[in-house]
């Protein structure tokens, strides 16, 4: 509603431009800032069994599962003072910086601001991950930020 109302308010200003008057004093939406989450990627119609890891030749038929190896990349969670309910080790540690609502039975759902645990990295854009509670999906890699660092 409020993406509606800014639409509307920038074609009255524009209008009113064209004609040479200009808008008398601010919008009600004026400096309100709209942040619109990216779109998510269609993933496979193929299900993950948990907690059995599912071969890649299974889950990906066309590419392979971007992985990094674990002794370069994985990061043991007692070496870094992690919760209890971190993996015992993972890619990258990130934060949500958009909510998801779970789609399927293999994905997880959480707000802005939620934790988690990257421990594989699929090439169609889709993470798997552990968040609070020892959860584990699937979740859009998009919606996540490394931590300690800025898109």
């Amino acid at each position: 509603m409020l993406v509606a109302q800014l639409a509307r308010e920038r074609q009255q200003r524009m209008a009113a431009r064209q004609k040479g008057d200009e808008p008398d004093g601010p919008t009600a939406t004026e400096g309100v800032q709209v942040r619109i989450p990216p779109a998510v990627s269609a993933r496979p119609n193929r299900r993950v069994t948990q907690p059995e890891p599912v071969p890649v030749e299974e889950e990906r038929s066309s590419k392979p599962v971007v992985e990094e190896p674990p002794q370069k990349t994985a990061v043991a969670s007692e070496e870094v003072g992690e919760p209890s309910w971190a993996p015992e080790s993972f890619i990258h540690k990130v934060e949500a910086i958009y909510p998801y609502t779970k789609d399927r039975d293999d994905e997880l759902s959480f707000d802005e601001g939620t934790i988690l645990y990257v421990v594989r990295m699929n090439d169609d854009g889709w993470w798997e991950g552990v968040m609070e509670g020892g959860l584990r999906g699937l979740f859009p890699g998009n919606y996540a930020e490394v931590m300690g660092s800025s898109v």
